[in-house]
């Protein structure tokens, strides 16, 4: 054999095997192609000149086997892969004979592998490769479309079906059915609560900047857990809607409530997948400790208007949900200034979405609260008190209700 196609067989040792089949004007191989034999990398390693450096194998592969295709007419085609174990009944891969003798540019891993750049190969990266092999099986984790089915399904049936559905029929009560759900999400509630300080923020997490634990410990799989458990909590409130609309309270399914329970779970969902632990998982403690106010209000309102003289600090509620998005843009905020490991990238989501809530909370309290105590005092001094004139401008004099004094004395 010509000795530049002895140097491409050496050369092929770590690669897939290849076979040359010798043109015409390579007159080094003729007993080669008379044989008929199928040479292999380790029949013709004892010929082959020194191997070159390991750094400069990669470039010599292509510089020495266009130099052989040009001198002797050959067309080699090989594919690089990684070095495997060569057994001896191996055969090697036949080479067409190239009809003008030029040389051929060498294939490369991109051109014959095009699945690389696939859908699939994209998938297989961002949602297997990239999670957290520890939470990556878990039910609905894995994959995002079944979680994406149940919020479509819960759009769908909140904001058309369910309000057609129930147009025509008188709500349903539920009195028990809520006391229960809402006795269930306390409770919840208050485990999250604990599991987050316990095991993290009251103990051993830094209050600057924490990383994730991504080891097999029992106290990073505890927090983990802890995560996965915020999140299939999150998948159960989307409920609270569904029981709005078969009670046809439609008023209460605003777009500030569709928007929290339908972004909540997706990221709560990337946080299980990805990142179950570290900085982030801040504002799930917090906003558990918010649920445990809030669902034990819920539960109370449940139980009948018997309680309703105990209910009036309902919109503590609302002003503690405003101070829960302070406290997590400051808690962000400092991953840009400590560098700890947790992405930093996160906070182009956590602030906007932060300060984006707060907005929408202070809306709701504005028009739900502070406007309807206007309202309240403006029926005080105007002409409606429990359907009672108490003083009625009428032409620029004001007249006295003469039923007033009567009212006093049955109400007393």
């Amino acid at each position: 054999m010509c000795e530049y196609c002895v140097s491409v067989c050496a050369l092929a040792q770590d690669c897939t095997p290849l076979v040359i089949e010798p043109s015409e004007k390579c007159q080094g191989t003729q007993g080669f192609a008379q044989s008929g034999k199928f040479w292999r990398s380790e029949h013709v390693r004892a010929a082959a000149p020194a191997p070159p450096p390991a750094g400069a194998r990669e470039r010599e592969r292509g510089e020495t086997s266009v130099a052989a295709r040009s001198a002797c007419g050959l067309r080699a085609h090989w594919r690089y892969s990684r070095p495997v174990a060569r057994s001896t009944s191996e055969q090697v891969r036949s080479c067409n004979r190239s009809d003008n003798n030029k040389p051929v540019t060498p294939t490369t891993t991109s051109q014959m592998a095009p699945s690389n750049n696939s859908f699939a190969s994209i998938y297989h990266r961002l949602f297997v490769e990239l999670a957290d092999p520890r939470t990556n099986d878990w039910f609905l984790i894995r994959d995002p479309w079944p979680g994406l089915a149940v919020i479509g399904l819960y759009l769908y049936f909140c904001l058309s079906w369910g309000p057609r559905f129930m147009e025509r029929r008188e709500p349903l009560q539920l009195q028990k059915t809520l006391i229960v759900y809402n006795f269930l999400q306390v409770l919840v509630s208050c485990w999250l609560f604990h599991e987050g300080l316990d095991a993290g923020w009251a103990t051993t997490y830094s209050w600057k900047c924490q990383p994730v634990d991504f080891s097999n410990t029992p106290e990073a799989l505890r927090v983990a857990r802890g995560v996965y458990v915020y999140f299939l909590a999150k998948m159960s409130e989307l409920l609270d809607t569904v029981f709005f609309v078969i009670r046809k309270k439609n008023q209460q399914v605003t777009f500030l409530h569709m928007y929290h329970h339908t972004v909540m779970p997706m990221i709560s969902w990337g946080v299980t997948k990805y990142y179950p632990g570290g900085h982030g998982t801040f504002i799930g403690v917090i906003n558990s400790f918010v649920h445990i106010v809030m669902y034990t209000y819920y539960m109370l309102a449940a139980m009948g208007p018997q309680l309703q003289k105990y209910l009036a600090w309902k919109k503590y509620i609302t002003t503690l949900q405003m101070l829960q998005f302070c406290l997590a843009f400051l808690h962000s905020s400092q991953l840009l200034f400590y560098d700890c490991g947790y992405p930093r990238w996160s906070v182009f989501f956590t602030l906007p979405n932060a300060i984006f809530f707060y907005y929408l909370f202070d809306d709701f309290y504005v028009k739900a609260y502070r406007k309807s105590v206007s309202r309240e005092e403006k029926q005080k001094n105007g002409s409606v008190s429990n359907g009672i004139g108490k003083a009625v401008i009428s032409n620029g004099f004001k007249i006295e209700n003469k039923n007033e004094n009567d009212n006093n004395k049955k109400t007393h």
